[in-house]
């Protein structure tokens, strides 16, 4: 069972690399722009909207995933 869910976290990783995720409502990226700093602290220099909005997608991603495999963990133990 151990090689399933590493397969499962492999995927998901592979999915969060290429961009393919499709983001419910839920984990839309405009949600987490409160998570992405507007100053970067090792310049002071503000950071452009366009890359806030990325960290903001790949926070989402992460998020997402996250969930996603905690969903299935609890399930793999329901099922032991």
């Amino acid at each position: 069972m151990q090689t399933h869910s590493n397969s499962v976290l492999r995927q998901n990783q592979e999915d969060l690399n290429g961009g393919a995720i499709k983001l419910p409502p839920a984990y839309s990226p405009m949600s987490f722009m409160d998570h992405v700093p507007k100053v970067d602290e090792s310049t002071g220099e503000q950071i452009p909207m366009w890359k806030r909005h990325l960290l903001a997608r790949q926070i989402a991603e992460r998020a997402f995933l996250e969930d996603g495999m905690r969903h299935h963990v609890c399930l793999i133990l329901v099922t032991i």
